[in-house]
């Protein structure tokens, strides 16, 4: 499990990344930064469910009246218990919202495409050099990482050429099965057998598991009599 002084190192490592700048030719020297580790009933950072956050204007509008410590695009803020995840998880996290601190520095436009930019080329290149702050995570971690993302990376990669080569390159890496297309939901309209993205079952509150199962069906498998949840396919 990281800790708080694993934090901030990685905070720093990545002010100092930034000013020796990306591939893209980019570079910033990021302000230092304050470190907020948030525990309930304070911890909440948004209806996303968001682990950290880049405190940006606009969450500082409307969030900074509970933690008079924040400063705008000076603060990040971090869940206490997030820290509990497996460790690629909690550096690439803090690597993407130190992006967003990057993207501030840089004056360029604070999106998160750029953030996935600063975030991929920092945990690839701390990949390539061994960095100690990839606290021994094997390469395959870093990559399932990566592909657990790729969803995220392909909804900003249309208008962001750069992103768009990082993320061939991360896909490049993948095996053959990995690279597959995942198959189509289907859609015959004579089952009621419908592939849906469903949460995981909760012994502990099965009326939230069925009500985010309904959620997610469309309309017309609505008005289907029956839809029997042991015949959905979880993803």
């Amino acid at each position: 499990m990281l800790t708080r002084k694993d934090i901030e190192k990685i905070i720093n490592d990545c002010r100092e990344a930034g000013e020796n700048g990306l591939g893209s030719g980019c570079k910033a020297t990021i302000q230092e930064l304050t470190l907020d580790f948030l525990v309930p009933p304070m911890d909440f950072l948004g209806v996303g469910k968001n682990p950290a956050i880049f405190i940006n204007q606009a969450t500082y509008n409307l969030l900074g009246r509970f933690h008079k410590n924040w400063e705008p695009n000076k603060t990040i803020a971090v869940k206490e218990d997030f820290l509990s995840n497996d460790p690629i998880t909690v550096i690439g996290v803090i690597i993407h919202e130190t992006g967003h601190a990057f993207n501030v520095a840089a004056n360029i436009e604070n999106t998160e495409a750029n953030a996935y930019v600063f975030e991929i080329e920092i945990i690839s290149r701390w990949c390539k050099t061994k960095d100690s702050l990839l606290f021994d995570c094997p390469e395959e971690d870093i990559q399932s990482f990566f592909e657990s993302r790729l969803s995220y990376y392909h909804k900003e990669t249309n208008n962001h050429d750069y992103l768009a080569s990082l993320v061939a390159g991360i896909e490049q890496n993948k095996t053959p099965e990995q690279s597959a297309k995942p198959p189509e939901p289907e859609t015959n309209k004579e089952s009621t057998r419908f592939v849906v993205p469903t949460p995981k079952l909760s012994d502990s509150n099965p009326t939230a598991f069925f009500r985010a199962l309904s959620s997610n069906l469309t309309e017309e498998q609505r008005k289907k009599k029956r839809v029997m949840t042991d015949e959905c396919v979880i993803l």
